[in-house]
C-alpha cells in the first residue's frame, strides 16, 4: 500500500518498539570470522500496535490482505547486503524504510560485512579481490548458515536483498547457491562485468573497478550473475533508477531479460528521474512498497485474493 509507506517513510515514529539491533558473529567456510548486525524481528505484529495519525488519509488495504495464520509460524529473513564494497553495515535501518516495515511485521533482517568490507582493518578490506571475489560470496552462505541456527528462525524462509555491490552480491548468491533463497531483490547492481567495465564513467571509477574484480574477460564472464542466469530459480525483483550512471540500467535489463528467457519469475521497477540512489519522495514510496509487497508475497504473509 503505497499510502502506508509513504506515512511510514515521512513519520518514522509509526514504527516503534521494535527489538535492539544485536551485534553478532559467525564464522565463513575458511573459518574466517564475519561481523553482522542483526535486527530481530518485532514480536508484536504491526497492525496491532500502530497509532495512524487522525488526519491520515490510509486505509487498511495491507493489513486486510495480511495472511494472520503465518503470524504464528517461526519468522522469515532476509539478509541485506550493503554497497561499496568498501563500505560498512549500517547500525539502523531507519535509512532503509522498507526493510524496517518488514521487521514490524516480523521479518528478522541480518546484514553482514562480508569480507571487503570497511570497520576491520585494510587486510579485511582487501579480502575477496578479483579471483578470490567469489569467497565473499561465500561469506553469504554462511550468514545464511547463521540464521539457520537462531532458534527462532525459519530456516525455509530466508531471502537475500542488497543494493549496488550489494545487488551484485545478492545475484550471485542466488545464481550459486539457488536452493538457499525465497526470494531476491536486487537494486541498482551490477550483472554483467564484462559491458559494466566498457560502459562506465568517468575512466578513472573505470580503473577503480578493474582493480576491484579484474580485467581477464574469461574470469569477468565467470564472475557476471547474469552468465548463471539459468541457475536462479527464486523469484526475483529488480529495481533501478533509469537514469543511473555509477551502474547504467543496461545491467538491470540484462538480468532481468535472462532470467525472463530462462522462465523466471521476475519483477522488475524502473524508477525514472533517478540515478543510483532514489532521491524522491514519489520513487521512494513507490520503491518501498514495492518491495513490502513483493516480499509478503513470497514470504507467504498476503492472503491470495
Amino acid at each position: 500500500n503505497a499510502e502506508y509507506m509513504g506515512a511510514v517513510i515521512s513519520v518514522p515514529n509509526l514504527i516503534t518498539n521494535l527489538p535492539l539491533p544485536e551485534f553478532v558473529t559467525f564464522n565463513s567456510f575458511d573459518g574466517l570470522p564475519i561481523q553482522a548486525f542483526h535486527f530481530p524481528p518485532s514480536l508484536t505484529p504491526l497492525y496491532q500496535k500502530i497509532h495512524v495519525p487522525h488526519n491520515s488519509t490510509i486505509n487498511s488495504t495491507l493489513f486486510a490482505n495480511i495472511n494472520t495464520t503465518s503470524l504464528s509460524r517461526l519468522p522469515p529473513y532476509i539478509i541485506y547486503v550493503h554497497g561499496g564494497p568498501k563500505l560498512a553495515a549500517p547500525t539502523t535501518l531507519w535509512n532503509l524504510p522498507a526493510f524496517n516495515f518488514l521487521r514490524s511485521l516480523g521479518i528478522g533482517i541480518l546484514v553482514p560485512n562480508i569480507r571487503g568490507s570497511l570497520g576491520n582493518g585494510k587486510r579485511y578490506s582487501l579480502m575477496g579481490l578479483q579471483q578470490k571475489r567469489f569467497d565473499a560470496i561465500e561469506d553469504l552462505k554462511a550468514a545464511h548458515d547463521y540464521i539457520c541456527s537462531l532458534p527462532n528462525a525459519d530456516c525455509n524462509n530466508i531471502a537475500i536483498a542488497g543494493a549496488s555491490y550489494g545487488g551484485f552480491a545478492a545475484l550471485s548468491a542466488a545464481t550459486r547457491f539457488p536452493s538457499l533463497w525465497k526470494f531476491v531483490v536486487e537494486i541498482a547492481g551490477i550483472s554483467n562485468f564484462e559491458t559494466f567495465l566498457k560502459t562506465t564513467l568517468p575512466p578513472t571509477r573505470r580503473a577503480d573497478r578493474a582493480r576491484e574484480y579484474g580485467l581477464d574477460s574469461a574470469w569477468l564472464r565467470e564472475l557476471s550473475p547474469v552468465t548463471h542466469a539459468r541457475n536462479l530459480t527464486a523469484p526475483l525483483l529488480v529495481v533501478h533508477g533509469a537514469n543511473d550512471v555509477t551502474v547504467p540500467p543496461a545491467q538491470a535489463e540484462e538480468i532481468v531479460a535472462a532470467a525472463r528467457a530462462n522462465h523466471g519469475v521476475v519483477q522488475y521497477l524502473a524508477l525514472h528521474g533517478e540515478g543510483h540512489k532514489a532521491k524522491g519522495e514519489g520513487s521512494k514510496v513507490l520503491f518501498a512498497s514495492t518491495v513490502v509487497h513483493f516480499a509478503l508475497k513470497h514470504f507467504g504473509m498476503l492472503v491470495e485474493q
